[in-house]
């Protein structure tokens, strides 16, 4: 078993991101291949291409894991489960974290834009 949640999540992001080097996304690509070789949330989380869909896709994977968690046999297994959605769970926190960043960067930026319009207004034509 492996924490195919995480390496689809780190491929979807690289996609945010943009410039990640070819061997990550490799490794990461097989670490989940599998996940991601057939349509689902963890595909689709691979393949985001914005913040608010990445949340979204990733929110999901964690409910499949999190029900997954109950059908799990073997304490090993168990184990490894539940540590997962605890790390899934953070990764969730971190990303809400991060949009909410994000956003209020944005709404800095519109503040200072519009503190520059009052220091230089635009000349009427």
């Amino acid at each position: 078993m492996a924490c195919h949640e995480i390496a689809s999540l780190r491929l979807g992001l690289a996609n945010l991101l943009g410039d990640r080097p070819k061997a990550e996304m490799d490794h990461d690509r097989t670490d989940c291949a599998v996940a991601i070789g057939k349509p689902g949330p963890l595909k689709s989380l691979s393949e985001a291409q914005d913040l608010s869909t990445l949340r979204q896709l990733f929110a999901q994977s964690r409910i499949a894991l999190e029900k997954r968690l109950g059908q799990v046999q073997g304490k090993s297994a168990e184990g490894y489960v539940k540590t997962l959605t605890v790390v899934c769970k953070q990764v969730d926190l971190d990303l809400e974290r991060l949009a909410s960043d994000c956003e209020r960067f944005y709404q800095h930026l519109d503040v200072i834009h519009d503190h520059l319009h009052g220091l230089y207004p635009a000349e009427k034509a």
